[in-house]
């Protein structure tokens, strides 16, 4: 028998072309897909801790009768009507107050809360309270995992000491509380009448009673991107500093909204909304549910609403 027969054919260069062709166009249409289908869990994830946050947030209520103040003793802008005479500087967390119900007891336990957790003040004039110049940030080793959204790129780590944003060693929060005013609250969260005030204030929280508009349209929390306009810049979970809260619904600061500094690019200034979740990023609402909020939503008729406890809109379309 003729051994041509059972000689093996090679592929030629043109067929060797369009398998490679092939297999380009194939890896061209898997590739968006896999990215998408990796954005998605992270995106679910994300979802989740705002959702233990949630639970937190409920616990820490059903035991103290209210929730969490936003910032104990802040250091912020105007932190004399917040702060009593001969009082010091706390700059005290939310979240630092929910450890205890996210299992991070082991965390909680290291703080002496009578100490500033760090030593952070306003220095342009318009706070005159005391500070011991400490810090608390070495008694967290790493960041703790609720605290980050998976889809964050950008480091958690604070590396900025001194002055007003006294964070080096601070840990980031991908989540930021809600807030009418950019850190100028011009008092407590009970002193101030202001019908737009959001559930976490300086020094004082809502009762769940207190939320009028109802737990469902309000908001607690934001998504808030870690890399901004200056490496000083938070929110950090276990330091208040100067730009603690969020202020979703002015238009500078309204969710993925690039900064328009020069040199900017396209981070958010300080007190900016944002997430790396394409069309917009989740919220946490009163009643413990979580949202996907457009970056397109309206935020007088919708935002606005949202972070009010007490504000009596009605909020729909979103």
């Amino acid at each position: 028998m003729d051994s041509n027969v059972f000689r093996r054919r090679a592929f030629t260069l043109v067929e060797l072309l369009v398998v490679i062709a092939i297999i380009g166009v194939l890896v061209g249409l898997l590739l968006p897909a896999v990215q998408q289908a990796r954005e998605s869990a992270r995106r679910m994830q994300c979802s989740g801790n705002l959702k233990q946050l949630g639970v937190a947030f409920h616990n820490y209520a059903e035991t103290h009768g209210t929730l969490p103040p936003g910032i104990i003793n802040g250091g912020h802008s105007g932190c004399d009507a917040a702060i009593g005479v001969g009082e010091t500087i706390l700059n005290h967390t939310c979240f630092q107050m929910l450890l205890p119900y996210l299992d991070q007891s082991n965390i909680y336990d290291r703080y002496n809360f009578s100490l500033p957790s760090s030593s952070g003040i306003h220095n342009g004039g318009s706070c005159n309270r005391s500070t011991t110049g400490t810090d608390q940030h070495d008694l967290v080793e790493s960041q703790v995992a609720v605290f980050q959204c998976p889809s964050e790129p950008n480091s958690s780590l604070g590396t900025y000491g001194g002055g007003w944003y006294d964070a080096d060693g601070a840990w980031r929060t991908s989540y930021g509380v809600a807030s009418h005013t950019n850190g100028s609250w011009g008092g407590s969260w009970g002193g101030v009448t202001d019908s737009r005030k959001g559930a976490l204030g300086p020094n004082g929280a809502a009762r769940m009673r207190d939320i009028i508009d109802g737990t469902s349209k309000t908001m607690l929390l934001i998504e808030t991107r870690m890399d901004k306009t200056s490496a000083s810049y938070g929110p950090y979970w276990n330091n208040g500093t100067w730009t603690f809260f969020i202020q979703p619904s002015s238009p500078l600061y309204a969710l993925n909204t690039p900064h328009t500094a020069a040199g900017s690019g396209v981070r958010g200034y300080a007190w900016s909304a944002g997430s790396f979740h394409p069309g917009g990023g989740h919220i946490l609402l009163a009643d413990g549910a979580t949202r996907f909020l457009s970056e397109n939503v309206d935020l007088g008729e919708v935002v606005a609403p949202l972070i009010s406890v007490a504000g009596g809109e009605i909020v729909e379309g979103y």
